[in-house]
C-alpha cells in the first residue's frame, strides 16, 4: 500500500483534528500530527493491545506503522475514521451474526 494521508475529526470536542501521512511499506509517519500518531502507536505496541469497538473488545497490536487494521483500532478510540481506515477496521461478528447497526460518520 502506498503512502496515505489522513485528516481525522475528533470523536469528542475535548480533542483536536488529526492530520498525518503514513507509508505502510516503510512505517514512516509524517505530517503535522505525525509525532502524536507515533506516540499513540508506540504506547499501544508497548501494551501489546488496545480495547476498541465494540467495547470491550481487545485487539492485539504488534506494528500499526505497517498494519492498517491495527492503526485503525488505535486511532478509532479517539477520532472518527475515514474511508481507508474505516474499511480496515476489524469486522466483528457475534454468535448471532453480524450487526445491522449503521456506522455514523
Amino acid at each position: 500500500m502506498p503512502k496515505s494521508s489522513f485528516q481525522l475529526v475528533p470523536s469528542s470536542s475535548a480533542d483536536t483534528p488529526l492530520n498525518f501521512d503514513i507509508d505502510f511499506e516503510t512505517g514512516k509517519v509524517g505530517g503535522r500530527d505525525g509525532p502524536r500518531v507515533v506516540t499513540l502507536c508506540e504506547a499501544a505496541m508497548v501494551n501489546g493491545y488496545v480495547v476498541g469497538h465494540p467495547y470491550p473488545t481487545s485487539y492485539d497490536i504488534t506494528n500499526p506503522f505497517i498494519n492498517i487494521q491495527e492503526l485503525a483500532v488505535v486511532l478509532g478510540q479517539y477520532w472518527r475514521l475515514d474511508g481507508k481506515l474505516i474499511d480496515a477496521y476489524p469486522k466483528f461478528e457475534s454468535d448471532e451474526g453480524s450487526s445491522d447497526i449503521s456506522v455514523l460518520y
